[in-house]
């Protein structure tokens, strides 16, 4: 492990402990009594975390982050933060994973949760087990300083490991769910009502929703590996006629995802682009090109001239 990302790692160990320090010194005592709907939604922050699902690579996501808001907005202090930090701690050691990756992920979820605590303690948020009226900007300075914290933090671990910008990571990691964290902003504050009108009426209603997220996410992503393999099949084959080239259309794809990488290209212009990299000879499966493909001396003029349309073939 790099050194930077060890340092990183105790950085956001330490800001943890602080910030959480700092939630217990703003209001140490509370009321018990409270703790109970905090406490049914950070059961369900662990299932969502154990229902995690593969983004990219190594980089797994979880929607362990909408049960844990809920919980902060339902009692937005020190002991629903601990019971969020226990569910994470669980769920981190129940998966095989290096330890500090378990400190960081618990270390980043606690400093996460006392920062949206803060915030909406800050900006005149009341718990909604005391009130359960809704509260704009004190709400969604919570949500966002949370979403904002956790991504930022998962960034720059990535950045850090891959060698990669880590802007341009945290931006290419969260353009496709932005989506769903706007959508997050009322569903949390959807959900803290809930438990507080219907009870654990509402938090089963937030498992059912987290497990169809699960599978939403886990069958898109097994779509586009399944298409991405039959993309790499398909290219294979064509290969298979012209075996001089074999590994060209890999090498070129893997070329051009470098050189758009380098150009700073938007995430989806660049996965585009080796797409069409990787597709760019497929049109040399076409019958017009199978006897020059396999013809053994050199091409004449003519010959030439119809091989140069085969990319037109291929889009």
């Amino acid at each position: 492990m790099k050194t930077s990302v060890t340092a990183f790692v105790c950085l956001v160990t330490v800001l943890a402990a602080a910030s959480l320090g700092w939630l217990y010194a703003y209001q140490p005592h509370v009321d018990p009594s409270l703790l109970v709907g905090p406490a049914w939604y950070a059961a369900v922050a662990f299932l969502g975390t154990a229902l995690s699902y593969r983004i990219q690579g190594s980089v797994f996501g979880s929607v362990s982050f909408i049960p844990s808001l809920t919980a902060l907005v339902l009692y937005p202090y020190w002991p629903t933060v601990i019971m969020i930090a226990c569910t994470s701690v669980v769920a981190e050691m129940i998966k095989p994973k290096t330890n500090i990756k378990r400190v960081f992920n618990v270390s980043q979820v606690i400093f996460s949760c006392c920062v949206a605590s803060a915030c909406y303690l800050m900006l005149g948020g009341i718990p909604l087990e005391i009130d359960s009226g809704f509260r704009l900007i004190p709400h969604v300075a919570a949500v966002t300083a949370f979403l904002m914290v956790n991504s930022l933090a998962v960034a720059t671990v990535i950045g850090m490991v891959e060698n990669k910008n880590i802007i341009r990571t945290w931006i290419g990691g969260n353009a496709a769910g932005l989506g769903y964290d706007v959508i997050a902003i009322p569903a949390v504050f959807a959900f803290a009502r809930a438990y507080v009108d219907w009870g654990v009426w509402g938090v089963l209603a937030l498992c059912t929703l987290l497990i169809g997220v699960k599978l939403t996410y886990q069958s898109t992503h097994q779509l586009r590996t399944t298409n991405k393999e039959l993309l790499e099949l398909f290219v294979h084959t064509v290969e298979c006629r012209d075996p001089y080239t074999s590994g060209h259309s890999q090498r070129v794809s893997r070329n051009s995802r470098i050189i758009a990488d380098i150009l700073q290209l938007k995430p989806r212009h660049v996965e585009r682009i080796a797409t069409a990299a990787l597709l760019h000879d497929v049109g040399k499966i076409h019958e017009i090109y199978s006897s020059i493909l396999m013809k053994p001396g050199r091409l004449t003029d003519e010959e030439r001239a119809i091989m140069e349309t085969h990319p037109i073939k291929s889009a």
